[in-house]
């Protein structure tokens, strides 16, 4: 039932990340995050409410988990948009592969946090977190700047269109350049950019690796005997997290060194 629950999370997660990469290429980023954010929290909370109310009704676990990965499911595509519009294409790999590991703290802190909670009851395990997201997602509504112009800062890419001042008067280097919006990038268009294929199944067989960790690690752990006792369910997911530590060291590695691969475009 847990492996049910998990599959039915992640594939909506997956399906949802297609759709929300193309709301993200059309509507404010940090609406569509902020929505996503505060929409995980409540149904993380709800998931966790189960234990309050007395729930036992394995269809609600379920969709409740399938409308929190949905809701989830924006937070990627948006905050990868986000970070593009702040940093150049200069040290993309140094700065991609530093703030992607923000994915594996994210886990191990969640681990951590569940795993302390658990002495309390285990719906706190979820509304915990599930409340500390909601009011993050308030504070990205508040104060996140989706891209430098929102504040009033030059890019990087529209200071390079620019030549030096003469007599006091900044002259654009190509003149009549059109102001109409890119068009978005299409599914079959960014798989064949160079690069992208390499780098997705890449990422495709360290996450195999890092969500068997987060997900099924604590509960061998705590269900198999080691040196013939049992681990408590504390303290299993506790030790699951320092793995979680190698694996995040090794997808920033892997993103440091492929990002610097892909050619500019």
């Amino acid at each position: 039932m847990l492996g049910q629950i998990d599959v039915a999370f992640l594939s909506v997660y997956s399906l949802g990340m297609y759709f929300a990469g193309h709301l993200g290429d059309r509507f404010d980023l940090r609406i569509l995050l902020t929505i996503g954010m505060v929409g995980t929290g409540i149904f993380t909370s709800l998931f966790g409410a189960g234990c309050w109310l007395n729930i036992h009704s394995f269809y609600y676990f379920l969709a409740v988990q399938m409308l929190a990965g949905l809701f989830q499911s924006t937070g990627w595509p948006s905050v990868v948009a986000v970070v593009g519009n702040w940093f150049g294409k200069k040290k993309r790999g140094l700065i991609m592969g530093i703030w992607n590991a923000h994915t594996s703290i994210g886990n191990i802190s969640g681990s951590l946090i569940a795993s302390a909670l658990l002495k309390y009851g285990w719906g706190y395990s979820f509304a915990v977190p599930g409340l500390s997201i909601a009011l993050i997602g308030l504070m990205v509504f508040l104060f996140l700047p989706v891209c430098p112009e929102k504040i009033g800062i030059e890019s990087e890419e529209d200071s390079m269109l620019k030549s030096p001042k003469k007599n006091g008067i900044t002259e654009p280097l190509l003149v009549g350049r059109s102001d109409e919006k890119e068009k978005a990038v299409g599914f079959f268009e960014a798989w064949r950019i160079p690069g992208v294929a390499p780098f997705a199944l890449c990422l495709f067989f360290s996450k195999l690796v890092a969500y068997t960790f987060l997900y099924w690690l604590p509960f061998y752990l705590s269900h198999t005997a080691i040196d013939g006792s049992y681990l408590s369910d504390s303290t299993a997911g506790t030790l699951s997290t320092f793995l979680m530590l190698e694996v995040s060291l090794a997808a920033s590695l892997l993103a440091i060194s492929l990002i610097d691969l892909m050619p500019v475009h």
